[in-house]
């Protein structure tokens, strides 16, 4: 009786091919690789992945925007605290953001601090008396968010 490795020839030299016996078939020996069903598996598996993150991430630019558009009115409200001091009362009521930021400068003409521009938010209303103010933004997200400013904070 002969063993396995007596029916086993290297053919031309190289050691992974081998001829099993008197057959003519080839096998690859040691072959390095993945199966079809390992595959499948991993695939399987990336897409559960994917399943449950991309719903958690789909929300995070309105987040931000909602978040960026948040700092832009209390920015403004810093400014607007800036000028109660020195005139002892707020801005009068605006009509646009432009006249808003033009008009919101210190005695020197100076202005109290950089405003943001309007990428944030897509539309603006300010109304002002003496003694309060109310600052409206619309956020630019998939669902319009109003955010609105006063003296006290902001809210939504």
């Amino acid at each position: 009786m002969s063993s396995f490795k007596d029916k086993t020839k290297i053919i031309s030299g190289h050691p992974r091919l081998e001829k099993k016996g008197g057959e003519n078939m080839l096998k690859l020996r040691n072959s390095k690789g993945f199966t079809l069903i390992e595959l499948m598996v991993v695939i399987v598996i990336i897409g559960i992945l994917a399943g449950i993150a991309v719903p958690r991430f789909m929300g995070a630019q309105d987040r931000a925007r909602i978040g960026a558009a948040e700092s832009d009115i209390n920015a403004m409200r810093q400014a607007l605290g800036l000028y109660e001091i020195d005139y002892s009362g707020y801005l009068t009521s605006t009509s646009s953001y432009s006249d808003f930021v033009s008009n919101l400068k210190d005695p020197s003409d100076n202005a109290y601090m950089a405003l943001p521009d309007t990428t944030n938010f897509a539309s603006f209303d300010y109304e002002g008396k003496d003694s309060t103010y109310i600052i409206t933004l619309v956020a630019t997200d998939r669902e319009p968010t109003t955010l609105i400013g006063t003296p006290e904070g902001v809210t939504r």
